[in-house]
């Protein structure tokens, strides 16, 4: 009996063991150099729109342990700070402004962002003493950019980036290197953003002659 008391108890432990769930922590980024052709950001006011409902999901790995990720704050508050770069002024809003297309909004573009995927790996590598976790994401985002006078640029675009942690005693290291992951692929899509944009000729002579 005793035996079969310990047996069940080693079964509860990994059925514990693998139903962890280790939140990750995502924060907003910020690129460090958009490069532009241009010395002179693109005037006026921008309303930007982004629908970030995809940076929220649970990635699962390490065995069957989950790792939610919700960088959906994070992603819209991040493509301010990239478009802060190349735009004089942009405002984040909800939806697209009433009267845009009439030229009477107070905006003289309409940039909108959607997240169309993010997907996170997770590997481990497998030390003598200890091992690490890999995590590997790729964002893909949809853009356009409008003024009153019809569509200037649009299209896709990924950025992809890794991050490395400890994986730990019970692979919770993974929660570090998903959300470094995301963060720096965060970044990376943002920073092309900016630049596709940046360095868009149509949208400059549509801004400018407002």
């Amino acid at each position: 009996m005793s035996h079969i008391h310990r047996f069940a108890g080693v079964v509860a432990i990994a059925v514990l063991v693998s139903a962890c769930t280790y939140q990750t922590t995502t924060r907003p980024t910020a690129p460090q150099k958009v490069y532009t052709d241009y010395d002179t950001k693109i005037p006026g006011k921008v309303a930007l729109v982004v629908d970030a409902a995809k940076m929220r999901q649970e990635v699962t790995g390490c065995g069957s342990h989950v790792f939610p990720v919700d960088a959906r704050e994070p992603m819209r508050i991040s493509t301010v700070n990239a478009l802060e770069n190349i735009f004089e002024s942009v405002e984040l809003l909800e939806a697209k402004p009433a009267n845009f297309n009439a030229g009477t909004s107070g905006y003289n573009i309409l940039v909108i962002a959607e997240v169309e995927s993010l997907d996170v790996d997770l590997s481990i590598e497998r030390g003598f003493w200890e091992s690490d976790i890999e995590s590997d994401a790729e964002i893909e985002i949809a853009f356009t950019a409008d003024t009153p006078a019809g569509r200037q640029v649009g299209g896709t675009l990924q950025g992809r980036d890794s991050a490395l942690s400890g994986a730990g005693q019970a692979c919770e290291g993974g929660s570090v290197a998903v959300g470094q992951s995301v963060e720096k692929s965060m970044a990376r899509t943002l920073t092309l953003l900016a630049e596709r944009l940046g360095n868009s000729a149509r949208l400059r002579e549509a801004a400018s002659s407002r």
